[in-house]
């Protein structure tokens, strides 16, 4: 059990299965000692047993997706036509 388990036991958040999990009132109560240590799969938040929210750390990953395709992709055809033709009446 690493340190930061060990933090969050203390303050009432449980381990279940694979899931790290707080009830609303305790998060509200902790919130920022869960937030400083918040396991790298999140927090669940639970109200009377039901899943409400899953706090997960801020991550920059998706930003490396855009443009990650550029110059592996080749257009065919014209992207703007609808591959018709059609006259517009006067």
């Amino acid at each position: 059990m690493s340190s930061n388990e060990d933090v969050l036991s203390l303050i009432g958040v449980e381990r279940k299965s694979n899931e790290v999990v707080v009830g609303a009132s305790k998060f509200k109560e902790q919130c920022l000692a869960i937030l400083e240590h918040l396991p790298e799969e999140g927090v669940v938040i639970t109200k009377h047993g039901r899943k409400l929210a899953r706090v997960v750390p801020y991550s920059d990953a998706e930003g490396a997706l855009i443009g990650a395709l550029a110059g592996k992709l080749e257009v065919n055809g014209d992207l703007l036509s609808t591959g018709s033709h059609w006259q517009a009446l006067d």
